[in-house]
């Protein structure tokens, strides 16, 4: 079984040998058959457990690799982050199931491990920032509100209570995606 590791991702682009430009058929054939397929006419969608491969339907090349479910706030959240097939198992690196991570941890752990980053804002005119690892060009984006979980004795979800960060700094990791930026 290969072990992909996040960390690697984020560094260099490469999910395994797997990158922007790669076929689709090479993510198959790499990562498995084993995984839930969207189309959206001139875009599909593989995706295992909730990492997703994004590619152009007339040249099967993979123009996106994200997961946008990495906010703790459902109880199956272990499972938004962790995945292992029949074929690999990704190494979440800092990623821990019921536990979010802010906007300052991600810097801090980019510092830390000395991946040059950008901070920039997430699009034209935005107040709100995202991190951009300058050599790989993965990005990290943030959200400033989610509703936090109650769960009883027994493990059951009981309610929501909403959470709000008011700093950037604050913000809750929300999504490491690639994508072609052209």
């Amino acid at each position: 079984m290969q072990l992909i590791s996040l960390k690697n991702f984020i560094i260099n682009g490469y999910w395994g040998s797997i990158t922007l430009g790669s076929s689709i058929d090479s993510v198959i054939q790499e990562l498995g058959k084993n995984y839930d397929y969207t189309d959206c006419g001139e875009t599909q969608i593989i995706q295992y457990g909730w990492y997703e491969f994004f590619f152009r339907t007339d040249t099967r090349k993979i123009f996106g690799i994200q997961n946008d479910h990495l906010i703790s706030d459902c109880s199956n959240h272990a499972d938004m982050i962790d995945y292992q097939g029949e074929h690999w198992k990704l190494d979440t690196w800092f990623l821990r199931p019921q536990q979010n991570i802010t906007f300052e941890q991600v810097v801090q752990l980019l510092q830390d491990t000395g991946i040059p980053f950008s901070i920039e804002p997430a699009y034209a005119g935005c107040d709100e920032n995202i991190i951009r690892c300058v050599e790989s060009m993965v990005s990290f984006d943030f959200v400033n509100e989610y509703s936090e979980p109650v769960f009883d004795k027994k493990g059951e979800l009981v309610s929501n209570s909403p959470v709000i960060a008011m700093q950037q700094k604050d913000y809750f990791l929300n999504g490491i995606r690639l994508f072609n930026l052209v």
